[in-house]
């Protein structure tokens, strides 16, 4: 059974959390800045006393659906080649379907992580 120590547990768990996932963020920009620099994409090495540290950025690209959707008619053939579309869903409306809809027969459904939140601490 879970009791109010446990709780207030998590809690300071939750924030500690946080605060090491800040810290570590900040030094590791701080390490890409030395190895690498700031605002590069790729991949560095360096010794850094008896430690080969190796530091990599990648980049990535989104486009917005409608922006895409807009200028689709004037896209070349080359251009055309460079999109994948992605199926989505709409939640609010897929809950809805009735239970033997055979969208319902391939999709595939996960739990996300518990979010737990606590008032008064």
């Amino acid at each position: 059974m879970i009791d109010e120590n446990q709780i207030r547990h998590h809690a300071i768990l939750v924030a500690q959390l946080r605060d090491v996932k800040n810290q570590e963020m900040m030094l590791r920009r701080e390490i890409q800045s030395n190895i690498l620099g700031s605002n590069i994409n790729g991949t560095a090495r360096k010794m850094i006393g008896n430690l080969e540290v190796t530091v990599s950025v990648g980049e990535s690209i989104s486009v917005k659906t409608e922006d895409l959707l807009a200028i689709q008619h004037d896209l070349t053939d080359q251009e055309k080649e460079v999109i994948i579309w992605k199926p989505s869903l709409n939640k609010k409306i897929y809950d809805i379907l009735p239970g033997d809809s055979e969208l319902r027969k391939i999709v595939t459904l996960k739990l996300s992580a518990p979010k737990v939140t606590v008032d008064g601490l």
